[in-house]
């Protein structure tokens, strides 16, 4: 089955110790693209995020956003820097008897001075991170699948309706085109006739020349490869747990040509009008197939 390349998931925990946050956001690309916004704590992670993330996601872009915060209290240590602190009272105070102030040094003067006070956040090993984030980013990724397969059966649907329609279509013209062999065969015997009326000319030479730029004309192959092409089409769309986006792909410029073809090749109005639906409708197809994975 196509699973689209859009998507979307989200996984979310929050208690005392911790607030885990993951989102995954993918769009369509030719290649797999992969981008990670994290706390610059969580470097030494990304490469197993990377190969997680790869486990879910073939082919497209894939945004991964992350946010880990450690909330408890042991998660912080607040350091004072009593040597500075001290500096500054003893300049601060040789400053007042210069200017014979008579304020004195309060506490909170001392906590706004730079750098006496600093917070460091205590990380916990990467080991640790990954067993609480993990689950977490699994979470979001089986949302993401979900997501791209329900997607993707739109997808699959829109383009077996236009399948038919082009199935439709190839049964008009594959009726059309023996009477258009003949038509073709008739228009030139009476072409050649007009350009031959005075002269004499072998008959058989005449016939055999008409039935040769007659073949020339004859779409029987073209049609023939038109249907398997599109046979084989349905068979990757039932395909399951398989990235098709390129066999398609492929498919596609293979039933354009053959389409192109056919139109090149007939001289009729009537197969030249269900050309241009069916070209019609394989752009279509086309545009629904950018987006499968």
């Amino acid at each position: 089955m196509p699973v689209s390349m859009t998507g979307f998931g989200r996984s979310e925990f929050s208690d005392e110790k911790y607030r885990i946050l993951v989102e995954i956001k993918t769009v369509n690309n030719r290649y797999f693209d992969f981008v990670i916004r994290m706390p610059k704590e969580l470097n030494a992670l990304e490469q197993r995020i990377r190969q997680v993330v790869s486990k879910y996601i073939i082919r497209g872009r894939a945004e991964v956003y992350i946010q880990y915060y450690h909330t408890a209290e042991e998660a912080y240590e607040v350091r004072v820097n009593k040597a500075l602190a001290l500096a500054y009272q003893n300049s601060l105070d040789e400053l007042a008897d210069t200017l014979e102030l008579k304020e004195s040094m309060r506490l909170g003067h001392v906590l706004n001075l730079p750098d006496v006070i600093s917070v460091q956040n205590q990380m916990e090993s990467p080991d640790i991170i990954w067993q609480n984030l993990e689950p977490y980013l699994i979470k979001a990724l089986s949302d993401l699948k979900i997501m791209r397969q329900n997607e993707g059966q739109h997808l699959k649907e829109d383009i077996l309706f236009r399948i038919t329609e082009i199935e439709r279509l190839h049964g008009q013209i594959e009726q059309r085109a023996p009477e258009l062999a003949k038509l073709e065969e008739q228009r030139l015997k009476e072409r050649i006739s007009e350009l031959m009326d005075n002269l004499q000319l072998d008959e058989n030479r005449l016939l055999m020349e008409v039935a040769i730029m007659a073949n020339r004309s004859d779409i029987t192959e073209e049609l023939v490869r038109l249907e398997g092409h599109i046979n084989e089409l349905k068979k990757l769309l039932d395909k399951e747990d398989e990235s098709i986006g390129r066999k398609l792909d492929f498919l596609l410029q293979e039933l354009n040509r053959e389409i192109n073809t056919i139109g090149s090749k007939s001289n009729d109005l009537e197969i030249s009008n269900q050309v241009v639906e069916i070209k019609s409708e394989l752009e279509k197809i086309r545009e629904q197939v950018q987006n499968i994975e």
